[in-house]
């Protein structure tokens, strides 16, 4: 690798590892944030869900500025405003201006990670673009380690000479991390636009159209209510409960008029996409099955990804654990997920995508299904720690074959390159749209644990622990089953052959368009000849 591409990668690298470490340091502050803000506990998840509102919004439009203007710029810009954001939370002692902190960060963040796999796959040829993209995945691998315990210690007060840490350090350390990965951009990443067009201006009617319907859509979907069906008095089956909430939700007039009405939004955005001559997303382009396919992946990817956010609570559950020691088994996804990220880059170069989903599935459901067979009256003994840790091991093997590099690389490779970085933010998109779905349904399966039919005991904390244990299991069925049919989508993937034939009729497409551009007539001898025994004749004329 050159020199200048050494460390391109080291600013990008740095960049996405700035973005992922907010996402997972700010988790074990929340409640000394709640604390310190005098805010009641309702309120603190708005530090999460203004965060996905904003980020959802703003990823088409700062994506669709890079592929424009330029990457450098733009990304530079877009680790500033996550500083500033990080500054402000870092700063505030009201809630109004620790929320602005979040939706400044949001803005930032929205560019950071879509910017960075364009210039990747702006950068690297198709054959390396695999094993470039994993890099990424291993950043926010090590971010998913290093994130809660960063986060726990700085929260829980680490002494720095004559200052004791709290929860506003979690923001500070985003700060010198901004700073170093703006100069590095300004100095490496490539400041012209990847096609520049004499008419290159901003759709700002379909951004306007697209923001819109994305802000209603995903706002809707957090005003679904999952715990509807799961209150005192509905029937234990699991099948009456998940009816009682969907018939709860038919008339949910706090969510579904923002659904429809977002899902309304997107039809007039298709229709100006198609027409306007620079559109903020190619809808044409999902017209193809490979990224029609991809989108779809992302957002079932979304799902299996956070699921895991409940194994601490199985573990200490079944296990027997105290509470808050689960956490440390989440290190086990982290561990296979971070060493098998890297891999997966170079497996992809070699196998395809196709085929590394697949195992990567199929790897994912074995671990799941191993998960659900650790069950019993708490505290489990024998073999079950040996199991859970095995099981959480094969879900983080398989997440890093299913999600993250794969879907990018096929995003990557089917975009046109003026619409690389808006169709990986799309990518995004769906992926936040999975993971919004599915932690609400995941909180109300557990909450089902408090509705134990009248004639077990309650209040005790064996039977408290049993009954949160099967919900959780319930939840973890529920994904297992969305995970099965992530792999029957996986199977529509191109094969192996089938990319290599395209990547081909790119190359060749792309050194034509190449040699016709650079191209100039030149005339040869006999034509200038003929021309200049032309223009006497034509001048006695």
């Amino acid at each position: 690798m050159a020199r200048k591409h050494t460390w391109l990668i080291v600013t990008l690298l740095l960049g996405v590892f700035m973005g992922a470490l907010d996402i997972f340091i700010v988790a074990p502050a929340l409640g000394a944030i709640q604390a310190g803000l005098h805010i009641p506990a309702r309120l603190t998840t708005w530090s999460f869900t203004a965060y996905t509102l904003v980020l959802v919004v703003s990823q088409p439009f700062v994506a669709k500025l890079s592929d424009l203007y330029g990457r450098r710029w733009i990304y530079a810009g877009c680790v500033a405003l996550f500083g500033a954001g990080s500054a402000l939370c870092a700063t505030s002692h009201g809630f109004a201006p620790f929320i602005l902190g979040r939706c400044v960060q949001a803005v930032g963040a929205g560019g950071i990670l879509p910017v960075a796999n364009a210039v990747i796959a702006d950068v690297f040829p198709e054959e390396k673009r695999g094993a470039m993209l994993g890099l990424n995945a291993i950043m926010f691998g090590s971010a998913f380690i290093l994130g809660p315990v960063i986060g726990g210690v700085l929260t829980q007060g680490l002494h720095l000479g004559g200052l004791v840490t709290d929860w506003h350090a979690v923001f500070i350390v985003n700060l010198p991390l901004a700073v170093i990965v703006i100069l590095l951009a300004l100095r490496t990443l490539p400041a012209v636009p990847v096609r520049a067009t004499a008419r290159a201006v901003f759709d700002w009617n379909g951004m306007l159209l697209l923001a819109a319907a994305l802000f209603l859509l995903v706002f809707g979907l957090t005003q679904f209510d999952f715990t509807a069906g799961f209150a005192s008095g509905i029937p234990t089956s699991m099948l009456a409960r998940i009816a009682a909430t969907v018939q709860a939700n038919i008339t949910n007039e706090a969510a579904l008029p923002f659904v429809f009405l977002g899902l309304a939004f997107f039809i007039p955005f298709i229709l100006h996409e198609m027409q306007t001559v620079n559109p903020i997303v190619d809808v044409t382009a999902f017209g193809r099955k490979q990224l029609v396919m991809a989108m779809c992946l992302s957002a079932i990817g979304g799902v299996i990804t956070t699921s895991v956010v409940y194994v601490p609570q199985l573990v200490e559950n079944v296990l027997g654990l105290r509470t808050g020691a689960g956490g440390f088994y989440l290190l086990y996804v982290a561990i296979t997920l971070f060493f098998g990220a890297g891999a997966v880059g170079r497996l992809i170069d070699r196998y395809g995508s196709r085929a590394i989903m697949l195992g990567g599935g199929i790897i994912s459901a074995l671990g799941f299904a191993l998960l659900l067979t650790v069950s019993g009256v708490p505290p489990v003994a024998g073999d079950a720690p040996l199991r859970m840790i095995v099981a959480l091991l094969l879900i983080g093997a398989g997440l890093a074959s299913l999600v993250g590099t794969p879907l990018r690389y096929i995003v990557a490779n089917e975009a046109q390159p003026q619409h690389r970085a808006t169709s990986l933010a799309v990518l995004t998109i769906c992926s936040s749209i999975g993971q919004t779905i599915i932690l609400p349904l995941g909180g109300a399966l557990i909450s089902s644990a408090v509705t134990a039919p009248l004639d077990i005991q309650r209040h005790n904390p064996i039977t408290d622990a049993y009954l949160t244990a099967s919900a959780i299991h319930s939840f973890f069925t529920i994904v297992l089953i969305i995970l099965i049919a992530d792999i029957v989508l996986a199977a529509q993937l191109k094969t192996r052959r089938q990319e290599l034939a395209d990547r081909r009729v790119r190359q060749v497409t792309a050194s034509r368009q190449t040699h016709t551009a650079n191209a100039t007539p030149v005339p040869t001898g006999g034509e200038r000849v003929r021309r200049d025994e032309a223009q006497p004749a034509m001048s006695s004329r």
